[in-house]
């Protein structure tokens, strides 16, 4: 992480932008690409949590993290994670004068 810090540090400022494009656009398609897995993947006739993740967390006092994904949440996922990232990268290129922290 910090090599490629110290990297884009020292790039200009329009092969910052376009590499900053490059990855928001990678990381987009592959964030696509996990949805759509997640998406057709997911057993409709399945009335419980799929996609379970549980570990025991702090076990002194019982606290665990408990994560999994229910039939209304899958379609929110998949909207919100590759729409939204779309979004922003397309926008990206007609909004010349934002930062390029949002990517």
């Amino acid at each position: 992480s910090m090599g490629l810090d110290f990297t884009v540090e020292n790039l200009k400022s329009a092969a910052k932008e376009l590499y900053a494009m490059y990855v928001a656009i990678l990381s987009s398609v592959l964030t696509f690409i996990s949805t759509a897995y997640l998406l057709v993947q997911f057993d409709i006739d399945n009335s419980n949590y799929q996609f379970v993740e549980q570990y025991n967390w702090i076990t002194a006092i019982g606290l665990e993290f408990y994560v999994g994904i229910d039939g209304l949440s899958i379609y929110f996922i998949f909207l919100t994670q590759t729409r939204l990232q779309e979004i922003c990268c397309l926008g990206k290129i007609h909004l010349k004068s934002l930062s390029l922290h949002f990517l």
